[in-house]
């Protein structure tokens, strides 16, 4: 199992339905889940790729992503038009 599923899993983040060796990881939000698919699998996802990945405004993806940065689901590292945003290490900041 990838090691960011791993800890996203034991903190509560994502929840996993195992059968056999096949996971299927969910998210509260489909669009949520989007967005931690795609930053699982490129590392890091920008305003504007969530724009794109969801076909959103670029005030509604500012928003997801903030949302997400809050609750311990993302890191935003970077700043203005330089940041992105990658699966957080740290999960103190999420409450169940």
């Amino acid at each position: 199992m990838h090691k960011k599923v791993q800890s996203l899993l034991i903190t509560g983040v994502l929840s996993a339905n195992m059968v056999g060796s096949t996971i299927s990881v969910f998210a509260d939000d489909t669009s949520k889940k989007k967005i931690v698919r795609y930053v699982l699998k490129n590392d890091r996802i920008t305003n504007k790729e969530a724009c794109e990945l969801l076909d959103i405004k670029d005030s509604r993806a500012y928003k997801l992503l903030r949302e997400m940065n809050e609750s311990g689901i993302l890191k935003k590292e970077g700043s203005y038009r330089d940041s992105y945003y990658r699966i957080a290490e740290d999960k103190r900041a999420y409450h169940a």
